[in-house]
């Protein structure tokens, strides 16, 4: 497996958000109840969309290599 990184591009915005709430729920449970958790991805997180504009927001893609060590 290799990973590469990569600025964003604005047809990712969706995707990307849909991740950060996945992440956000996660990692608030125990800490956060439910209402609070929403709360923070309906007006805290998601990505910031400037930056992807601004070339500053980046990504990380998984690939898999082609050759195999045998």
């Amino acid at each position: 497996m290799v990973l590469t990184i990569r600025p964003s591009r604005l047809d990712e915005v969706a995707d990307l958000n849909a991740l950060i709430e996945r992440s956000a729920r996660s990692l608030s449970r125990g800490f956060y109840t439910t209402t609070q958790t929403e709360a923070l991805i309906h007006h805290v997180f998601g990505v910031d969309t400037q930056l992807v504009l601004d070339g500053s927001y980046f990504r990380s893609e998984e690939h898999t290599s082609e050759l195999q060590s045998h």
